[in-house]
């Protein structure tokens, strides 16, 4: 049987979601403040994003 000469490679990456959030402040860091305290949920998203790959790994093959 003639054996597979292709390695197998793990991928990993991650996915990014652009939100928004309109709030009223005196300055940019109290509505900075704001936002870090404000749950996720809130926020609303843009219909837009962007993935990367982050990292590569070679799978090691499995002996028998």
């Amino acid at each position: 049987m003639e054996k597979n000469s292709m390695k197998s490679y793990k991928i990993l990456a991650s996915y990014t979601t652009y939100c928004s959030l309109v709030v009223e402040a005196e300055s940019e860091d109290e509505a900075r403040e704001i936002a870090y305290q404000t749950d996720g949920g809130d926020f609303k998203n843009n219909d837009f994003g962007d993935w990367n790959v982050d990292d590569v790994f070679e799978l090691e093959r499995l002996k028998a």
